[in-house]
């Protein structure tokens, strides 16, 4: 059985290109980040380039649509202090990587939702299928949030008003 997840990415492919590293793994790490779901994918990129609106995303960015196989997922709890010791949240997601246990580790976000760290080094990489790509406003996926990508609308960027009376 197969389970879709999501990625914006500058690329078109899974694997290949520099891996800078991050929360739960280190510089070089083969590894990618998914999301379970479209506005996942999208807000967690708007988080890692610092934009505060879609459309100021780098241009050439595509939404991809992938299915991975449900069984190559691990699910085992992150350390507690992840959120605050990121060398502890990376300690616990490049021992999974190295380890080569699981195709997928299944990761809190700091959105509450899960993400899923891909080891692209795996063997079982090649059951994971690209099966959509689409680029800004990433349409079909997100036609609900059409407002979102409203060039008059800068919904992120604008502090909310602060009724003082």
């Amino acid at each position: 059985m197969m389970m879709t997840l999501w990625r914006l990415s500058n690329g078109s492919s899974l694997a290949g290109g520099a891996h800078p590293g991050g929360r739960w793994v280190c510089a070089g790490a083969n590894v990618v980040l998914l999301d379970a779901t479209p506005l996942a994918a999208i807000c967690a990129r708007l988080a890692l380039a610092e934009a505060e609106h879609p459309r100021r995303l780098p241009r050439g960015y595509q939404l991809l649509e992938v299915k991975v196989p449900r069984r190559g997922v691990l699910r085992r709890a992150a350390p507690g202090n992840w959120r605050s010791d990121i060398a502890v949240s990376r300690e616990f997601g490049q021992n999974w990587f190295d380890s080569g246990a699981s195709l997928l580790l299944e990761v809190p976000g700091l959105s509450g939702a899960p993400q899923y760290l891909l080891n692209c080094s795996h063997p079982d990489l090649a059951r994971c299928k690209v099966i959509s790509s689409s680029q800004a406003p990433f349409s079909p996926h997100t036609d609900a949030l059409a407002g979102m990508f409203d060039e008059q609308r800068d919904w992120l960027a604008k502090p909310p008003v602060v009724d003082r009376a």
